[in-house]
């Protein structure tokens, strides 16, 4: 990183220890005299308060009690983690969720950094994707890259993110898909990603259950907004969903299917 970025760092990880001479390596990248491993407790690090402009985790922040990180981090700079983190599906129940569980869920990590005073940007975090995606060679791959995306988002509990890779696959559809087979595959996996969601409130299902719909309804031949609407009726009642049970609507798509 140092050699990327032009940056002084400092390394606390195992690493060092695995690494047989770390101060070779150094060398080897020209970094020796900018880079250094420090071996010390993380949870005792010792930097003096708001040292560096940038901090980042693999996999060790379940093992901090206490906000060392905040500490030696300068006021307004970022902090990156990487955790295994459990979604809200995780049964403490179930055997096999109790032998691979992670830290916690990803709604409490949140709630955890926040605690110790740090900004949690998350709800920005799909932004670089999104970005990156719009620039996918092909608005079909794009589209199902989004849709994707979403899903992720879906699994660990992220509204706001999900919303947004679902709104950005309707944006592709919109703009990008013009033929008629392309519109009719796009929206079967808009509909069938939309089946699977389950962390969406009552407001944002609605507005995607309804341009969804609307979509189908403007497929270019009869047969095909049939099996689309039809296809609309079941996101209007799922099984294991208790808010999503509205027998007025799938009654509705299914009269106008037929």
């Amino acid at each position: 990183m140092k050699k990327d970025y032009g940056a002084f760092g400092a390394d606390t990880s195992q690493k060092q220890e695995q690494d047989s001479s770390p101060e070779e390596l150094n060398q080897i990248a020209g970094v020796d005299k900018t880079c250094d491993f420090v071996k010390a407790d993380f949870m005792k690090m010792p930097f003096s308060d708001n040292k560096f402009d940038e901090v980042y985790a693999i996999e060790a922040t379940c093992h901090a009690p206490d906000a060392e990180i905040y500490r030696v981090l300068k006021p307004g700079q970022s902090f990156a983690t990487y955790e295994w983190c459990m979604t809200e599906a995780y049964d403490p129940q179930n055997k096999e969720h109790q032998h691979i569980k992670g830290v916690s869920t990803v709604r409490v990590f949140y709630e955890l950094l926040s605690q110790s005073s740090l900004s949690v940007l998350h709800p920005d975090a799909q932004k670089p994707t999104v970005e990156a995606l719009s620039s996918v060679s092909g608005p079909e791959s794009a589209l199902r890259l989004y849709l994707q995306c979403a899903e992720a988002a879906n699994d660990s509990d992220l509204e706001p993110v999900a919303y947004e890779f679902f709104t950005q696959a309707y944006i592709m559809y919109e703009k990008e898909i013009s033929d008629s087979k392309a519109q009719i595959m796009a929206l079967h996996l808009i509909i069938g990603m939309l089946q699977r969601m389950h962390v969406f409130g009552v407001e944002n299902r609605d507005t995607l259950t309804h341009k969804a719909t609307g979509y189908s309804a403007k497929l270019l031949k009869k047969p095909d907004q049939c099996r689309a609407v039809y296809a609309c009726s079941q996101l209007f009642w799922v099984d294991d969903q208790d808010d999503v049970k509205d027998g007025e609507r799938d009654v509705i798509c299914r009269k106008a299917a037929s």
